[in-house]
């Protein structure tokens, strides 16, 4: 099986330079014409199945990625919940915080541990490994893309040393019970 995971085109936080985790940004006219893009690279796939986080700007690119397409949507596909950072300006976190985050993800300000977002990502893994299918596409976030290359490697790498722009598509392959990766796409 094959399964793309797409991450969301850009969105208004996004250009704003603002943490957005779980807050349903819309995307921006970018975001939007990089998803048309994304339809130029996965056109002639033949989907069995379609998932999408249920927040909007990774709706969005599915249905535009996709037209007309059938998709379910999952609570589990959501980026990492950020709690009260939601909504901040991403330059404006202190040392004292990312020390904080390095530790403890972001319990300490409401949102989740780095963990319990590992956990959401391996409990959708399990669903996707019990389906039959040839191929699946899955629109998601940044994070959630990069956790799940991280569980296919089997090691953790820092955002700036993979890089994963809006709209990236990472092909992964699962067969005979393995996991690989079979592209990483990064629009330019």
């Amino acid at each position: 099986m094959k399964v793309y995971i797409i991450r969301h085109g850009e969105s208004t936080n996004n250009l704003k330079g603002l943490w957005t985790g779980w807050v349903d940004a819309e995307l921006t006219q970018k975001g939007y014409d990089d998803a048309e893009k994304v339809r130029e690279i996965i056109k002639g796939v033949k989907f069995d199945k379609v998932f999408s986080s249920d927040l909007n700007r990774a709706v969005k690119t599915a249905e535009t990625a996709l037209p007309n397409c059938k998709y379910q949507t999952s609570p589990l596909l959501r980026e990492i919940h950020l709690g009260n950072l939601e909504n901040t300006p991403i330059k404006s976190l202190t040392e004292k915080q990312k020390q904080i985050i390095e530790i403890n993800g972001y319990k300490s300000f409401g949102g989740e541990t780095f963990d319990e977002f590992r956990e959401r990502i391996l409990e959708f893994r399990k669903q996707l490994e019990k389906l039959d299918c040839e191929s699946v596409a899955i629109f998601c976030h940044g994070g959630w893309l990069r956790y799940f290359l991280f569980e296919i490697i089997q090691t953790r790498l820092t955002s700036t040393a993979i890089q994963c722009n809006n709209c990236n598509v990472g092909i992964f392959e699962f067969k005979d019970q393995n996991w690989s990766l079979h592209s990483w796409i990064n629009l330019i």
